[in-house]
């Protein structure tokens, strides 16, 4: 199991439990942006390492453009690239399509609730995390989190 925070400088601290700096916690298992990108674009039998998904967003948005559709792995790790990378609003549109696609990906539906969370969408986080929660193969983490997460936002 991976986790990454990212610290949002904009916020100011109004969600359930955050500090000064609001963080946007996204759940990524290790193997998943890897099998995503060979997957969709087939690397050129390249095991994809760090630093080199910037290229390989470039390389997707290409095949986008000329019509290539992805599954829902391919949208998890369009996602999640967003979501790193701070835009946040692309990162949720690819997440809604990956559940759109597979409405049991546990992690799109986490990493939509931290995504809504961190942007004041309290509606968007509840409904996530409750869906996250209602799905059978999620992790003990992101049980935990979830629920500990939808208690305190139950409150808006």
């Amino acid at each position: 199991m991976n986790s990454f925070v990212i610290k949002n400088k904009y916020s100011q601290g109004r969600g359930p439990k955050e500090t000064r700096h609001q963080r946007l916690r996204l759940y990524q298992r290790p193997h998943q942006w890897q099998a995503a990108v060979k997957m969709q674009i087939h690397w050129k039998n390249k095991e994809l390492v760090e630093g080199e998904e910037a290229m390989a967003m470039d390389h997707i948005r290409q095949e986008e453009a000329r019509g290539k559709t992805f599954d829902f792995r391919g949208w998890l790790a369009m996602g999640i690239y967003y979501a790193k990378t701070g835009h946040n609003q692309e990162a949720i549109k690819a997440f809604l399509k990956c559940v759109s696609l597979d409405p049991y990906q546990t992690d799109a539906w986490f990493n939509l609730g931290s995504l809504y969370e961190a942007g004041k969408n309290w509606t968007g986080a509840l409904t996530a995390y409750q869906k996250l929660l209602g799905l059978p193969d999620l992790t003990e983490f992101q049980r935990e989190f979830a629920s500990s997460h939808l208690s305190a936002l139950e409150g808006h």
